[in-house]
C-alpha cells in the first residue's frame, strides 16, 4: 500500500491482475500562459490515460506514459506547463520530468535527486515543459524520456520550482530524512 501525504494528484488503482499501482503527478503552470488550465488539463489529461492503459494491460507501461505526455502536448497547445510524474508499483518506479520542478527520493537513509533542471537563465524559467510541440528545434517526443527505476525509493517528494527557489537542497534532504 502507498501512503500519500499533500499531493496535488495521487491515486493507486489496480489492473486487471489485481497488481497496485501508484500515479503521482506535479504540474506547475507558466505564467502568461493560461497556467492554471494548463496543469489542471496536462494533470487530468495524463492520468486518465495512464490509469486506462495501465488497467488495459495490453501495452509496455513505459509507452504508455509516453503517449500520455506527448497527447496532452497536444491538447492543451499554446498552453504552458512543467510536469513530474511517478508511476510506482511494487518494485518498479517509471519517472518524466519536463521543466523546472523536482523529484528526491529517500531509500535507506540516502536521499538522491532523482530529476536534474530544465531552467533557462535568458527567460528565468524552464527550457522544457509541455504546451509547445517545438522547442528549441526539438520535438516533444525528444524532449522527453520515461526513466524506469529499479531500486524503489521508500519515501519521495515531487515539487514545484518554488521549493527549489526557496529551500536549498540541503534543507530538503535534512526534511526527507526527518519524515
Amino acid at each position: 500500500a502507498y501512503y500519500v501525504r499533500g499531493v496535488s494528484c495521487g491515486g493507486v488503482f489496480r489492473d486487471q491482475r489485481q497488481k497496485e499501482w501508484g500515479l503521482f503527478m506535479v504540474a506547475d503552470g507558466m505564467s502568461g500562459f493560461n497556467e492554471t488550465i494548463a496543469s489542471h488539463r496536462a494533470v487530468r489529461l495524463i492520468g486518465d490515460a495512464v490509469r486506462a492503459g495501465i488497467i488495459r494491460g495490453n501495452e509496455d507501461d513505459e509507452h504508455i506514459i509516453r503517449v500520455a505526455v506527448i497527447n496532452a502536448n497536444k491538447a492543451i497547445e499554446n498552453s504552458c506547463t512543467t510536469l513530474d510524474l511517478a508511476l510506482l508499483s511494487q518494485n518498479v518506479l517509471y519517472t518524466t520530468h519536463l521543466g523546472d520542478g523536482r523529484m528526491y527520493g529517500i531509500r535507506h537513509d540516502t536521499v538522491q535527486r532523482i530529476t536534474t533542471d530544465e531552467y533557462d537563465a535568458n527567460t528565468r524559467g524552464p527550457s522544457n515543459y509541455l504546451g509547445r510541440e517545438y522547442i528549441g528545434g526539438k520535438s516533444i517526443e525528444d524532449r522527453f524520456s520515461v526513466q524506469k527505476h529499479y531500486l524503489v525509493p521508500q519515501q519521495m517528494i515531487l515539487a514545484t520550482d518554488g521549493l527549489a527557489s526557496r529551500v536549498s537542497e540541503k534543507e530538503v534532504i535534512r526534511i526527507l530524512r526527518s519524515l
